[in-house]
């Protein structure tokens, strides 16, 4: 791991794939930036939800999840 952390390795596919079971990412987790952005987002995400759902705060939740849906149904500005 130090060595492919370090860049003076780079594995491959199957390693790879294996790597990505392993920390439950998928594969373009080790090529795409953005992913590991979104993953930050929808962790937090998780989280928030989960400790809403726990305080039994179902408006918030709701709330959570309408801005979720609006954001999703936005057409992106160019």
């Amino acid at each position: 791991m130090s060595r492919i952390e370090k860049g003076k390795y780079n594995p491959g596919a199957e390693l790879l794939y294996k790597l990505s079971l392993k920390l439950n990412v998928p594969m373009n987790y080790f090529f795409d930036e953005s992913v590991i952005k979104e993953d930050s987002t929808i962790q937090n995400f998780k989280i928030l939800s989960n400790k809403l759902l726990a305080d039994r705060d179902y408006e918030s939740l709701k709330h959570l999840y309408e801005l979720e849906i609006e954001k999703k149904t936005k057409t992106p500005s160019f």
